[in-house]
């Protein structure tokens, strides 16, 4: 009888899968429980996705991960216990290193979209502050700082950071270099400083992701950018919103400085070392009654102003930039049909007219060969009725167009059924040019 070889996988000498917890995938690999055979000790054993098992660029990060991770030996960072990265070279060979198991929930589960109390939020970054500043001090960055890559260990408070895949550290022989075209971060939370052609090597970028965690901790929000498209950081836009009483904390002041500082535009700006941050941390988390009352009376009064004006000013926003999105999506949709039907384009350039309430572009509406006669119509979106709560959007020509004059109602109806709004919009935008050249018709004639 032949004899029969069976392939073993490289681990599965020292170690057997521990089916009762779920493995988990990341971008690089996944990560299972597994158990050492000869003393149970559980391990969380990580192997590359076999897509990525002959890619040589993948094959090195693995090994610079495990060169960092066996380099670190920090508490608040999982130990290595067992790898293969002698066989980086050979292609054939499936990497996988084994490391230190942390049984509990990642950040990203335990928190869940609930805020958690200030305390606890300023408890965890104080101690990721702790774990960053001492990969730092060995010239370590992490880059993926995010809930995903946090571990809260069961039965104790400790924090572990966890999948240092994307890690930077130029003082340690095995290091591979991410190309400049290649963008790094991460969904969490997309940092500029990490984009394709930037330098990504700056330390201060991991300070910029603990913000982001803190930010995180206390609204359950990902911070998504570090500026909307309006300029404004994820402490000022009025979709990610504090809750109430962290707002009546006395010690909200503090938090909202460090905010201003962390997720200021320039990384020049920002906190240059991530002992500057805990400063900051603990220096608030003290700021008490006691401090408050050394203040002249008024200043409470005036921050509680601020914070208002702010929380109207970023809804004001928000609904001033939707009215000024429904009239360019109309424009667009115009658009189209002037370039198929000889009519000079109409160019999606919509602004405010009545702060919070009306938008408007105006469009010449005129033949392409010829620039003259022409009609001014101009393309609003309005919110009326009570509370602001209904929305029309109509043509009308302007007071200055004398020959002809008309108004057309493309929609109306309630205001916060947006995606009703932009169907009827591009549903009818045909009606709507009709109407337009039914006019400059009509002028034609009008001037014959």
């Amino acid at each position: 009888m032949d004899n029969i070889v069976i392939d073993i996988l490289p681990w599965e000498q020292h170690w057997e899968i521990d089916s009762s917890s779920r493995p988990l995938k990341g971008g690089q690999g996944s990560v299972k429980k597994a158990r050492r055979r000869s003393d149970k000790t559980p391990g969380a054993l990580k192997e590359l996705h076999s897509d990525h098992s002959g890619q040589s660029e993948r094959r090195h990060r693995m090994a610079r991960e495990v060169e960092v991770l066996a380099h670190l030996q920090v508490a608040g960072v999982p130990a290595i216990l067992d790898h293969n990265m002698d066989s980086v070279e050979e292609i054939d060979t499936p990497l996988f290193f084994v490391s230190e198991w942390i049984d509990g929930p990642t950040l990203q589960a335990k928190v869940g979209g609930r805020p958690v109390p200030m305390e606890e939020a300023a408890r965890i970054v104080r101690e990721l502050t702790r774990i960053v500043g001492e990969c730092h001090k060995m010239d370590i960055i992490h880059r993926d700082i995010k809930p995903d890559n946090m571990i809260c260990e069961s039965g104790t408070e400790k924090i572990y950071l966890v999948d240092f895949g994307l890690v930077h550290a130029p003082s340690l022989p095995n290091q591979y270099k991410t190309g400049t075209r290649q963008e790094l971060g991460n969904r969490f939370f997309r940092i500029p400083d990490l984009g394709a052609g930037e330098d990504r090597r700056d330390p201060r970028t991991d300070i910029t992701f603990v913000v982001g965690i803190l930010f995180f901790l206390l609204t359950g929000r990902a911070p998504n950018h570090l500026h909307d498209s309006n300029g404004k950081p994820p402490h000022r836009r009025a979709e990610l919103a504090f809750p109430k009483h962290i707002l009546e904390d006395v010690r909200w002041r503090r938090i909202r400085s460090i905010f201003d500082v962390g997720f200021a535009a320039p990384v020049s700006h920002r906190f240059q070392d991530v002992s500057n941050l805990a400063e900051e941390i603990d220096e608030a988390m003290s700021y008490g009654a006691s401090q408050r009352e050394q203040q002249p009376a008024f200043e409470e009064e005036l921050d509680l102003l601020v914070e208002a004006r702010q929380r109207i000013d970023a809804a004001i926003d928000g609904v001033e930039q939707s009215l000024i999105e429904l009239v360019n999506l109309l424009a667009t949709n115009i658009a189209a049909l002037c370039n198929h039907n000889g009519i000079k384009p109409v160019h999606a350039q919509a602004k405010m007219i009545r702060p919070g309430r009306e938008a408007k572009m105006l469009w010449k509406v005129a033949q392409s060969n010829s620039s003259e006669p022409y009609v001014f119509l101009g393309l609003y979106a309005k919110l009326e009725g009570e509370n602001s709560g209904e929305i029309s959007i109509r043509l009308q020509t302007e007071p200055h167009e004398h020959v002809v004059s008309g108004t057309h109602v493309l929609h109306h109806g309630m205001a916060a059924d947006t995606d009703r709004v932009r169907e009827e919009i591009v549903a009818h935008a045909s009606e709507a040019f009709a109407f337009a050249i039914r006019l400059l018709r009509n002028k034609i004639e009008r001037s014959t």
